[in-house]
């Protein structure tokens, strides 16, 4: 299966020789200052992942969820999407960034989203 990236420029994208569209996400969670990387590669129905950070527990996340089913990853509700089930299992904070940007990656990667930042600030 091929990828579309049409809709994404060329900044946003880095297309492969094949046509698929390789996506990372740089995450900053803020206070533990664990930051991470996550690269979404597609390969057919699934998207190979390669997460890298500092913090264990999204070490043992990474290890785990190497790829994933491109549309199973952005099911809902939440209990029925196997990205959000593992993190539950993995991760120590209801709070932690990585699974939206899991899912974000994967949707970029796939063709179903344009690569937009997402922002969480606190009003001063």
């Amino acid at each position: 299966m091929r990828v579309d990236c049409s809709q994404i420029t060329m900044q946003e994208r880095k297309k492969e020789d094949d046509g698929t569209c390789v996506v990372t996400v740089h995450v900053d969670p803020g206070a533990c200052m664990f930051k991470s990387r996550v690269t979404g590669r597609p390969n057919g129905k699934t998207v190979l992942l390669e997460i890298e950070s500092g913090c264990p527990c999204v070490q043992k996340l990474a290890e785990s969820l190497q790829s994933v089913d491109a549309f199973e990853s952005l099911k809902m509700p939440y209990e029925e999407n196997p990205v959000f089930r593992k993190s539950g299992t993995l991760l120590r904070h209801a709070t932690c960034p990585i699974p939206i940007a899991i899912a974000k990656c994967v949707e970029a990667s796939i063709g179903l989203a344009l690569k937009k930042n997402v922002k969480i600030e606190y009003e001063k």
